[in-house]
């Protein structure tokens, strides 16, 4: 008690210490007196070596929580204080003042200006001015201290000074617990946060809160939490109670350089739960509509993550959600999907410690009626569905599409699986239907626009124009200008379309299911390949090849392989746009009317290469044995080092064959009966005014011309040398010139028959085809047709002489045995052979017979006339023949024994009526009597045979007019 009298009255007095040093603080001119409180007087205040001792412990929130109880304890007994200088540094001082009402604190980074008012229970403290220099940070407001309770509530508002935003604050503690409620007013930026988090080592933090948010307005409508003041407990009581309200105005995220931006109207953020949930309204990001989607951030202050629920019935699906899924390393080959998407999407972002981010992509999008673009390759759906399973640990990608088209080339329901990770895509398609044509017009017509109603109309360019049908048979003299022009122009267009035959077909009857596999791990080597088929697709930077290893394995879906007989080989084709094509190709077990000229092997495969680019076409064998030229709707083949079959080639049982010989469907039925001479005469003259308006038009006639080498054809054991054949194709007719030294056959095919001109062949020909020595010198011509599966023709030969013929022989021996015959022989008959100086034979051929409807020769020794017949598979023969072997001898008639075998012709002949039987190879003549020559042989020629004479007289004069051979002829 003295002790606590002697300090009072010591105090009451005053004390002066000029220096005074405890621990590592020092000071001057001290100068303590009571009065009602303490008046406290310090010149100098040095607190430099105090503040460079490092604290061993860091401060943790109760000893934080003494201090501030302890100010306040301590400025309350204070009546003045005064320090007019703090050092802290060398460079750094401050400075304290208190009057009894205000306090005034200036130090390096913070100035203070506040006044304490006090009453029985409470000490009040009216922050008049706190400003934080290097943040900009002015705080005012009031803190209300309870002693009794040891309770402060506190209500600030902080205004950073460059923005004008401020931070209104108001919480209570009692210092064991603190709650805190936090607003603002409205904000245009993030920059009032800068002075709390430039100290934070976190450049990703810095990025996003200043360079990708962007904002019109944004206000913290309510922020607060309630927590306990313990080491261990704050941040935990902080993130359990930590909710809050803030809405943003136009905001604007820029999640990665070069990516777009979220956008959206307006963004309500509510805290709660330990998560920041972000509703969203007109969201977009880029052209992709994210309407009814919202952002959730969960494990703020651990592990944070960002979840984003895409939820919308008009999604887009575009290139800016790929950007951001590959920023991520997940590249999905599904260009595009132009339609709107209902989506269902839930994307999650896990941020790592290494600022590493991991992605997570579940959900599914649908629509319906689109056009895709996956692997480059467009398609269109009735309805899609796309599933996502993404992870880090594996990545997934379920995708189908019902009634799905490439063009007009497939028709299919496809169920596949994309598996990112190993970047394969595993594929099963139901076929409903699949045609691939040579016409590329089919190929890509695209049907589903028609059926779907969308924006396209698909037309012809002349669909609008009438449509014109061209009769079977007309008189072109009989129509108008008008029409005639009509059935011209309609042919015209008949001859531009392209070829058109299915190359692959499959229907929905054969329920056909297969794979389809990709593998795009190498995105410059992208492989597609149907195993089922063993067809390989490589799509690289600029090219597209595709390897078909074996054709027997959809022959039977190809039309084309069916139609050509192709049953076996492959191909490889290479492409860089899918308009011009470089192919290799080879083809096996074939059947084909073709021999090797050296080997006289049987061609059973060919190898070919080429290039196809547009309307123009390259292609030959590799041996060059064979070459194909397209352009300007000009076709030109050459074959050379072969031989040809013909029987093999009429009784071939390839379809395409048998087309080119009879047509096919109702034009095979029509051909079955031939044109007469006028409709051939009618035909040809339609032909000739089109061809006048091609060449006043300018227009490019379809041709195809084949031209070919030294090949030899065989007709049943008969060999026929040429030395070139040319064939031309025009206007649903075939013309071809077959020529073998001076002599030249002219062939023309027109509605299924073929009519045949030959002139100038040799005795050396015939001797070559027939086998044998026959014949010598002389020329031959041939004039007929091939008609009703019958050929007729009239032969004829000039100045030729026959031997080593055994029906000859046959007849020259019979002569011998007759003595009335031997009588008026000629000498020369025999000894050389028959020499004819003129003569012809009119004959019909079919599958059975051989007719020989009048055999007319003139020879130097005997005349030769007569008819008959000749069973081919037999060689039997049944002919009758009236042979003169004297001429002009009706001055000695007397000496004539006329006994029936002779008779005297008007022409002054005398005349002999043989028979010949047997077969060609061991006939069997004898002298027969006249009436005779009208029975047996003439009645089978007639049962077997029209009128050979008359169908030969028609046949002339339907070739006879060549104008229209002379202008083709031309032409070339």
């Amino acid at each position: 008690m003295i002790l606590f009298f002697s300090a009072y009255k010591i105090l009451s007095h005053g004390i002066s210490l000029e220096k005074i040093a405890i621990g590592k603080i020092r000071v001057s001119q001290l100068y303590l007196k009571l009065d009602n409180k303490l008046v406290l007087q310090i010149e100098k205040l040095d607190l430099e070596k105090f503040l460079q001792t490092p604290s061993k412990k860091p401060m943790d929130i109760e000893k934080l929580s003494k201090y501030v109880r302890y100010f306040t304890w301590g400025i309350a007994y204070f009546q003045d204080l005064s320090i007019k200088k703090i050092v802290l540094d060398k460079e750094n001082v401050a400075n304290v003042y208190y009057d009894g009402k205000k306090y005034r604190l200036l130090f390096p980074k913070i100035e203070a200006d506040f006044d304490i008012q006090e009453d029985e229970s409470k000490l009040k403290l009216n922050i008049q001015t706190l400003k934080l220099v290097k943040m900009d940070l002015h705080t005012k407001g009031r803190i209300v201290y309870v002693p009794k309770k040891n309770e402060i509530a506190f209500d600030l508002a902080t205004e950073y000074k460059p923005t004008g935003d401020r931070v209104f604050a108001q919480g209570y503690t009692n210092l064991k617990r603190l709650r805190l409620e936090l607003k603002t007013n409205e904000l245009k930026n993030l920059e009032i946060t800068k002075p709390f988090v430039q100290s934070i080592d976190s450049p990703t933090l810095k990025d996003w809160l200043y360079r990708k948010i962007f904002f019109d307005k944004a206000k913290i409508e309510s922020l607060s939490f309630s927590t306990i003041l313990t080491q261990k407990g704050f941040l935990a009581g902080v993130e359990k109670t930590l909710k809050g309200k803030i809405k943003i105005n136009i905001a604007e995220v820029s999640l990665f350089n070069g990516l777009d931006s979220i956008k959206a109207q307006e963004i309500n953020a509510t805290l709660s739960r330990q998560k920041i949930t972000l509703a969203l309204t007109k969201p977009t990001y880029g052209e992709t509509n994210l309407d009814g989607s919202s952002i959730e951030f969960s494990n703020l202050f651990n592990s944070p993550k960002m979840v984003f629920f895409i939820k919308s019935n008009t999604f887009n699906y575009s290139t800016n959600l790929l950007d951001l899924l590959a920023h991520y390393n997940i590249k999905i080959p599904v260009k595009s999907i132009q339609s709107p998407l209902s989506a269902d999407l839930k994307l999650s972002l896990q941020f790592l410690p290494n600022q590493q981010h991991d992605l997570s992509l579940g959900g599914n999008l649908a629509t319906h009626a689109a056009m895709v673009d996956m692997f480059n390759i467009p398609f269109f759906a009735d309805e899609i569905k796309v599933g996502f399973d993404i992870t880090p640990q594996y990545k997934y990608v379920y995708i189908s599409a019902n009634k799905a088209y490439y063009y007009n080339m497939l028709y299919a329901d496809v169920d596949g699986v994309l598996d990112l990770k190993e970047q394969t895509y595993k594929a099963r398609l139901k076929v409903h239907s699949a045609h691939i044509n040579t016409n590329q017009e089919v190929n890509y017509f695209q049907p589903y626009l028609q059926e779907k109603n969308l924006n396209f109309t698909y037309q012809n360019e002349e669909e609008d124009e009438e449509e014109v049908r061209i009769p079977k048979y007309f008189k072109p003299s009989e129509l108008s200008p008008v029409l005639l022009k009509k059935y011209i122009l309609a042919s015209l267009k008949e001859d531009e379309k392209p070829y058109t035959q299915e190359i692959l077909k499959i229907t929905n009857q054969e329920n056909f299911i297969t794979d389809l596999n990709i593998n795009f791990s190498d995105s410059e080597n992208i492989e597609i390949v149907a195993p089922e088929f063993k067809i390989k697709m490589l799509i690289q930077n600029n090219l597209s090849i595709i390897t078909f290893d074996d054709f027997s394995l959809f022959r039977k879906y190809s039309p084309l392989l069916s139609y050509l007989d192709i049953r076996g080989g492959n191909a490889r084709v290479e492409t860089s746009d899918f308009k011009a094509f470089d192919i290799l190709f080879n083809i096996d077990n074939l059947w084909l009317p073709l021999y090797d000229k050296k080997t006289g092997q049987n061609i059973t495969s060919l190898e070919f290469s080429g290039r196809i680019d547009g309307d123009e076409m390259q292609i030959d064998t590799l041996d060059k044995s064979i070459t194909f030229r397209r352009k300007f709707a000009q076709n030109k083949i050459k074959i050379k080092n072969y031989d040809f079959n013909v029987n093999e080639f009429l009784d071939s049982k390839i379809p395409a064959i048998q087309q080119a010989l009879h047509g096919s469907g109702k034009e095979s039925e029509d051909n079955n009966v031939s044109m007469t001479k006028e409709q051939v005469d009618d035909k040809l003259e339609f032909l000739r005014l089109k061809h006048q308006y091609q060449r006043q038009h300018g227009i490019k006639a379809q041709m195809t011309n084949i031209e070919v080498e030294d090949m030899m054809l065989y007709y049943d054991k008969y060999k026929v040398p040429t030395d070139e054949i040319n064939i031309r194709f025009r206007d649903q007719r075939i013309l071809a010139d077959l020529t073998y030294k001076n002599g030249i056959a002219n062939i023309d095919f027109i509605d299924g028959d073929i009519y045949i001109r030959a002139s100038n062949f040799s005795a050396d020909f015939v001797n070559f085809v027939m086998q044998k020595n026959i014949i010598h010198g002389g020329l031959f011509t041939l004039i007929g047709a091939y008609k009703n599966h019958t050929f007729s023709g009239e032969l004829k030969v000039q100045k030729t002489l026959f031997k080593n013929f055994v029906v000859l022989q046959n007849l020259i021996n019979l002569i011998d045995t007759v003595p009335s015959l031997i009588v008026f022989k000629n000498p020369n008959l025999g000894a050389k052979g028959y020499q004819v100086s003129q003569g012809s034979i009119i004959f019909g051929i079919n599958k059975n017979y051989l007719g020989l409807e009048k055999i007319h020769l003139i020879g130097d020794s005997m005349d030769i006339d007569g008819n008959g017949v000749v069973q081919l598979d037999s060689k039997e023969m049944n002919i009758n023949l009236v042979i003169s072997t004297i001429k002009n001898l009706s001055n000695i008639l007397s000496k004539i024994p006329i006994i029936g075998y002779l008779a005297l012709g008007s022409d002054g002949k005398i005349s002999t009526n043989v028979s010949l039987n047997g077969t060609l190879d061991d006939p069997k003549t004898s002298v027969s009597l006249a009436e005779d020559v009208v029975t047996a042989p003439f009645r089978i020629l007639r049962r077997v045979f029209d009128p050979l004479n008359l169908m030969v007289d028609e046949i002339k004069n339907e070739i006879k007019d060549d104008k229209y051979r002379q202008e083709d002829i031309e032409k070339r």
